[in-house]
């Protein structure tokens, strides 16, 4: 019989976003920080404008400046 209520995983591999793993129910708590890039630059991989996007409580972006993506 399986215990429903348990919270605890076992023979987990460690965290890491590109994991195939599901260690959480949440998978979001898996992803990696929010980067950014312009739409003018498309090649480079981080922008470091993260302190320029109006996040929303639950930590997922709200507003963009203009030209400017995040994943």
């Amino acid at each position: 019989m399986m215990n429903r209520n348990i919270s605890v995983g076992v023979n987990l591999d460690g965290l890491a976003y590109w994991s195939p793993e599901l260690k959480f129910v949440d998978v979001t708590k898996q992803a990696s920080d929010w980067i950014t890039e312009r739409a003018s630059q498309p090649h480079v991989w981080d922008t470091h404008e993260r302190d320029n996007i109006t996040w929303r409580s639950d930590g997922y972006p709200a507003e963009l400046p203009g030209g400017l993506l995040s994943f």
